[in-house]
């Protein structure tokens, strides 16, 4: 009687640990789905708040686009507004001395001025995401490639009409070359552009990135033998306007055929 009354009482404790457990599943359960919620609501938030180019640039740096994403709707709206004319998108550095920061922000024109194609670095990204290089096909690893012999080549910095003299603090008159990379992309007037079309571009604009911030690296080190980020407030703004921001992505709208 004494073994039935034991086991009994056994039985019923592992029953009462079972709905413990259940119950600290279920808890956490519903916190994690509330914190999901929030968070997408937030990030919800925050893009009906952003302007085109905001959005644009957040976009890039969290990889926020998925195919059936809020985001595009937004963006593809924003350009399609320009569906008579090109609208260029100028990348700009932006100092904060407060903070002592380095950023960056897109800034936008409303026309398309005609630039020498002697200082352009032009990647054309076509309607089935492949790419044109200078007139040629690419891939995207190409691209770093291409454009570090292009625009920092030794034939752009000591040629008068690719190069330029900037007044330095740290490095007197320095000449470097005034090339820049332009991305062309055509717009559908009535669709704007597909998901794989903005990943691309962001793939892009990434890869043309990293070449101005390989340059950073390679000068400071030379200098100082240390990289861009490690350097000093002033002396990163030294080098920031020798390298300089060097990217533009020029939205062409064009007619479907079908």
């Amino acid at each position: 009687m004494a073994f039935y009354a034991k086991k009994s009482k056994n039985k019923m404790a592992k029953i009462i640990n079972s709905k413990i457990i259940i119950s600290i599943y279920i808890i956490l359960s519903l916190f994690t789905s509330c914190h999901k919620t929030s968070t997408i609501q937030k990030e919800s938030i925050n893009i009906g708040q952003m302007n085109f180019l905001e959005l644009l640039k957040y976009s890039y740096e969290s990889r926020n686009i998925s195919n059936n994403s809020n985001t595009i709707n937004i963006l593809n709206d924003s350009i399609i507004q320009y569906s008579n004319n090109c609208l260029k998108i100028q990348e700009l550095t932006i100092i904060n001395d407060s903070h002592q920061n380095i950023d960056w922000r897109f800034e936008k024109t409303e026309y398309c001025p005609i630039t020498s194609e002697a200082l352009l670095f032009e990647v054309v990204i076509n309607d089935s995401n492949g790419i044109i290089a200078e007139g040629n096909p690419a891939t995207i690893s190409d691209l770093k490639r291409l454009a570090d012999g292009y625009i920092f080549s030794d034939s752009a910095i000591n040629n008068a009409q690719t190069s330029m003299i900037i007044e330095s603090k740290y490095f007197g008159k320095y000449k470097t070359s005034k090339i820049i990379s332009q991305i062309t992309i055509y717009v559908d007037k009535k669709n704007g552009l597909s998901s794989n079309t903005w990943k691309t571009l962001f793939k892009v604009l990434s890869e043309l990135k990293t070449v101005t911030n390989k340059k950073k690296n390679e000068l400071s080190i030379r200098k100082w033998g240390k990289n861009f980020n490690s350097l000093s407030f002033d002396k990163r703004i030294d080098v920031s306007q020798i390298i300089g921001s060097r990217i533009s992505i020029v939205f062409v709208p064009i007619v479907p055929l079908n």
